[in-house]
């Protein structure tokens, strides 16, 4: 038996090997899709808008900022930025840090909206799914063994909010990477309590920096430590990881303060999207929030910049406020028809916004995370429960249901779907996930 077991390939090697089969296999789509030729001929909306105007100012040299030229949209540019002499600089919060500024360094050696940038910015999302499937593999063991293990990643390779954006200049893929790091370092054990609660601080800090929304993990990982973890243990860990999130903080938190005159740790769009949400004409546009929008309005974008983005922040937050009193019985409505669509995609726009294939996918796996939660209930599977229940409370507050708002936890439905596949051990021995 030794010599057998010798030969097995054990679950951290077989999840190494699933992640670089993925990444070969999503690299291969993308090129024989056109994606990176794709990107380039829309740009600069091909290069994720907002995120891809702010990283062309930050290498550049004008900061992270947006552009006001004449006080045009700066979708009215097409790839050809405004010079310095012609235009202003307004600092800015609008998206969070990290995905910003790495396209910057991807511009600084490959050329802004560039062929060579779009072709490096999909082999990154391709490299960041290789990692998610590697953690999807190694969480489905820990839960189920091979089986749930095996399942996950191939419900992953095969749904289709999985592949949707994975063309897409957007921080969807890392954030989702990311976002599993944070849940694998939570529920793996880890041998010294105060290099697991580092990692914790470390995955949650560069989640928020990716993505504010990262937030509602916060009174998750807090509630996992405390009840989950025991008596030093629990100080360590909680101490180490506020510490070390805190240390990754600082920074983005400090430029804020020196910008707009507040600590603002996150992101600074909260409002605008409550309001863009939540506007008396967002029906008519099924729900998009784009038509006040001041990237996608040019009367708001005047506003935008008259006021800066903290007092148009102020602005938004004042309408929305007066919009919610007048009009309660409709806010109530228009955030349960978001809840909805969040997880059985537009039903009220007949599905038609993506294609049916895509909102097809959103159902069925929805079903089958429903299925699995049931299955897998005896299992170790609260933490997934949580993320389900907490993740999504922004989105349906503020924008429509679009799948895309999902996809950063898509990986934790699979997961949750493979549970279907669970066979529990008739063995006596100590299960796996003890």
């Amino acid at each position: 038996m030794s010599a057998v077991n010798s030969h097995r390939i054990g679950p951290v090697s077989t999840a190494v090997v699933l992640g670089l089969l993925t990444v070969a296999i999503k690299w291969a789509v993308c090129l024989q899709c056109s994606y990176a030729e794709d990107l380039v001929r829309v740009a600069p909306w091909g290069f994720g808008y907002e995120e891809g105007h702010i990283a062309a100012n930050v290498i550049a040299g004008n900061g992270f900022s947006i552009t006001s030229a004449a006080g045009n949209l700066p979708a009215a540019w097409g790839s050809t930025l405004p010079t310095t002499s012609s235009a202003n600089f307004l600092p800015s919060a609008w998206v969070s840090p990290l995905y910003p500024l790495l396209l910057s360094e991807i511009f600084r050696y490959c050329g802004i909206f560039t062929p060579a940038a779009a072709s490096v910015v999909i082999a990154v999302n391709c490299l960041a799914q290789g990692v998610t499937v590697s953690l999807l593999y190694l969480l489905g063991f820990y839960l189920g063994q091979k089986r749930v293990g095996f399942a996950a990643v191939g419900l992953f390779l095969v749904d289709p909010n999985a592949w949707q954006f994975l063309g897409w200049v957007w921080h969807t893929q890392l954030y989702a990477m990311l976002l599993l790091c944070h849940i694998y370092v939570l529920l793996r054990p880890a041998r010294s309590p105060v290099w697991q609660g580092c990692l914790l601080g470390i995955t949650l800090a560069l989640a928020l920096l990716t993505d504010g929304a990262a937030v509602m993990l916060v009174p998750i990982t807090a509630f996992y430590v405390i009840r989950k973890k025991t008596g030093n243990n629990r100080i360590l860990i909680g101490g180490a990881a506020l510490l070390s999130g805190a240390l990754l903080m600082t920074p983005w938190a400090w430029r804020n303060y020196e910008a707009f005159g507040a600590f603002n740790p996150l992101r600074g769009s909260v409002s605008t999207n409550l309001w863009v949400g939540n506007h008396p004409g967002n029906r008519d546009e099924s729900y998009h929030g784009l038509s006040q929008s001041p990237w996608h309005n040019q009367e708001e974008f005047q506003t935008f910049v008259s006021l800066g983005e903290k007092g148009y922040s102020q602005l938004c937050r004042e309408r929305v406020i007066a919009q919610v009193r007048s009009h309660p019985g409709r806010f109530l409505v228009d955030s349960l028809k978001r809840t909805t669509g969040f997880w059985f995609g537009e039903w009220w726009n007949s599905f038609s916004h993506i294609h049916w294939i895509y909102s097809a996918g959103l159902v069925i796996f929805t079903l089958l995370a429903i299925a699995g939660v049931y299955r897998g209930r005896k299992l170790h599977i609260e933490l997934l429960l949580a993320v389900f229940l907490l993740f999504p409370l922004p989105y349906y507050l503020t924008v429509h249901g679009h799948g895309r708002y999902r996809a950063p936890i898509e990986p934790l439905i699979c997961l949750a779907a493979a549970l279907v596949f669970y066979r529990a051990e008739k063995s006596s021995s100590k299960s796996p996930q003890k």
